[in-house]
Formats: C-alpha cells, sequence, structure tokens
C-alpha cells in the first residue's frame, strides 16, 4: 500500500514546494511593494 501511494506522494511534495516558493515570491514582492518603495520614496522626498 506504501509503495502504491509513493509517486502521488513525492508529486504532492514537489508540489507543494512549486507553491511555497510561488507564495514566497509574492509575499516579498507585496513587502517591497508596499513597505519599501513607499518608505524610500518618502525618505527621498524628505532628503530634497
Amino acid at each position: 500500500m506504501l509503495a502504491a501511494n509513493a509517486p502521488r506522494q513525492q508529486d504532492a511534495r514537489n508540489e507543494y514546494g512549486v507553491r511555497r516558493s510561488i507564495f514566497m515570491v509574492y509575499l516579498w514582492h507585496a513587502f517591497v511593494g508596499y513597505w519599501i518603495m513607499p518608505a524610500v520614496t518618502l525618505f527621498l522626498l524628505g532628503v530634497l
């Protein structure tokens, strides 16, 4: 039974890894877009 499910379980692990990495990329883009860029913009406006 375990040997029969091994390929499906490996496919599920692979898909989880792909989805997790995509999620981390989305989180990074959201962090940069909503926190870093506005902070840099306000800082540069303050410097000027």
